[in-house]
């Protein structure tokens, strides 16, 4: 899907990043990783995914991540959110800490 979009916008896809079967809790894996090294380098101008929540689920790594795109110069935006603003941050955050809770709860709940 978004190659999809890439491809309508005419935009030239420099790179794929990904962490498949690797936990987005953390920021120490290899495809996020080259990521914002494409972004610091000025390798890419537009980043594109699905969802935010795609980069990962920790509301801090979001904020951080978008800190890093702003200050590079880097556009991201996701099929689902459109491009990612200030406000988009704040709203994901909650809804990721919703969510982290959510899933603690459940996860108690199996082990009684």
């Amino acid at each position: 899907m978004c190659q999809a979009l890439a491809e309508r916008e005419r935009w030239v896809i420099v790179e794929t990043f990904s962490d498949h079967g690797v936990s987005g809790s953390t920021v120490l894996r290899p495809g996020y990783q080259a990521l914002m090294s494409a972004m610091r380098s000025g390798a890419v101008d537009v980043v594109l995914a699905e969802r935010f929540d795609r980069f990962s689920r920790n509301p801090g790594h979001l904020a951080a991540l978008h800190q890093a795109a702003e200050s590079a110069g880097v556009q991201i935006i996701t099929l689902s959110e459109g491009e990612i603003t200030e406000a988009t941050i704040g709203l994901e955050a909650t809804l990721e800490a919703l969510y982290l809770k959510e899933l603690a709860d459940k996860r108690r709940r199996r082990r009684v």
